[in-house]
């Protein structure tokens, strides 16, 4: 072998050995940056997304509170207009209407509209919307029970339209 090939390889030894090294040692320093880096992100992201959620929660609660003591009043506002009514004598009041005309059975009650938050099951028992009124109150009887018998109770819970109308123009998401 002549002395130039030995000189080109020993060149070459002396070159390529530091630039393979040095590649090598760069490309898993950068790995280890990109690893690290990862880390501290997943980090910060975590702890962002957990107060976000705390926070999200702690607000939710706080709502959820409110419309608890706001259904509540309207409970206890009902109770007692309901007890009240029940002990005293009957006022003229509108009638209630059997739940079944608001069902297509007899005389359409009047206001009846389709509402868009009150759903039934369809014909084919898909969802439908429920026809509801907000002007007239609808009654249901237990199968048992004789409507001429019940009729002074019923009379006097008619007058109840009037607070359920109140309690929902206050808050329409307590009475459905």
């Amino acid at each position: 072998m002549s002395i130039r090939i030995k000189l080109l390889i020993l060149l070459l030894a002396i070159a390529l050995v530091p630039l393979v090294v040095v590649t090598w040692q760069a490309s898993r320093t950068t790995r280890d940056l990109g690893v690290a880096l990862a880390e501290r992100n997943r980090t910060v992201l975590e702890e962002r997304l957990t107060r976000e959620l705390r926070l999200t929660i702690e607000q939710q609660a706080v709502l959820l509170r409110e419309q608890k003591a706001l259904v509540e009043l309207a409970v206890r506002s009902l109770a007692w207009e309901t007890a009240r009514r029940l002990d005293a004598a009957p006022e003229p009041a509108p009638p209630l209407i059997a739940a079944e005309r608001f069902d297509g059975r007899g005389p359409k009650p009047p206001g009846v509209e389709p509402s868009t938050r009150h759903r039934t099951a369809g014909r084919d028992s898909s969802p439908a919307a429920k026809p509801i009124s907000e002007e007239a109150a609808s009654v249901v009887l237990a199968p048992d029970v004789d409507r001429a018998s019940v009729a002074g109770d019923l009379a006097r819970l008619a007058g109840l339209m009037p607070v359920l109308q109140s309690i929902f123009t206050a808050d329409p998401e307590v009475v459905f």
